[in-house]
């Protein structure tokens, strides 16, 4: 919990970014333990990661969903709150099936008019469908992404550099916020292209994710071989500071 909060103080309105606190938990921790994906804690978790902003927003949401409620049914309500408070002191909305229970239980409490009313007007199908066709790509295209990584590093691994390069191009092309897949197309380019090009799109990653140590420590690699050795030394220290020491 402390290492979230630390990260709260030190970015207090927008947080570390939305799943950032397991890049950023080496940089903050506190004391000595374990390297972990979450501060145990959805009250932490949201204010380490995004700040008063998206702690604010969400209060908010929540605020105006049950005062337009219509009708609140007893049991699902109280199947959501069990839910809500568990998660305050432990992992729990991390596990896919524990966010769909409160969302199927949060939905059945606080939904207006009989659970057997009949099928859903037009409007609203309408706009279910025309939701589900902007959020698909955003589901679909990580994935895709991921996969083209996956087989990129395959190709690496046979020494097909070429290949690799172009899988992770793709992947760089298909999720634009991924810092993987620059990561990896910067490795592929220092075989291919030598260190210039790696270093422009390692610096890519690192604006992607700026609290992993391990791309600055890739940084140093290329900087080094670059002749940038005043940069390459700093970018070293700032990759021992973000883990806590462990890479130098």
């Amino acid at each position: 919990w402390m290492t979230g909060l630390r990260m709260f103080v030190d970015h207090p309105f927008a947080g570390v970014g939305l799943g950032g606190y397991s890049s950023a938990f080496l940089a903050y921790r506190v004391g000595e333990g374990w390297h972990t994906v979450s501060p145990h804690s959805v009250v932490i978790q949201l204010l380490a990661e995004t700040g008063v902003i998206g702690f604010g927003a969400m209060c908010w949401v929540l605020f105006v969903s049950l005062r337009s409620s219509l009708t609140v049914r007893r049991g699902p309500a109280l199947g959501a709150g069990a839910l809500l408070v568990f998660s305050l002191v432990s992992v729990c909305f991390e596990i896919p099936v524990n966010l769909l229970s409160l969302s199927i239980l949060a939905g059945a409490a606080f939904s207006g008019g009989s659970l057997r009313q009949g099928v859903p007007r037009k409007a609203a199908a309408l706009c279910f469908a025309l939701t589900a066709v902007v959020v698909t790509p955003f589901l679909i295209t990580p994935w895709q992404a991921s996969r083209l990584v996956i087989a990129g590093q395959n190709a690496l691994r046979s020494g097909d550099m070429d290949a690799a390069a172009v899988l992770f191009e793709n992947a760089s092309e298909l999720d634009r916020r991924s810092f993987e897949s620059r990561r990896w197309e910067a490795r592929s380019a220092f075989a291919l292209e030598g260190s210039e090009e790696a270093l422009a799109l390692q610096r890519e990653a690192i604006s992607r994710n700026p609290l992993n140590g391990v791309l600055w420590l890739e940084l140093s690699h290329y900087l080094d071989h670059a002749g940038h050795h005043v940069e390459a030394r700093e970018a070293r220290e700032r990759a021992a500071v973000l883990s806590a020491g462990l890479l130098k």
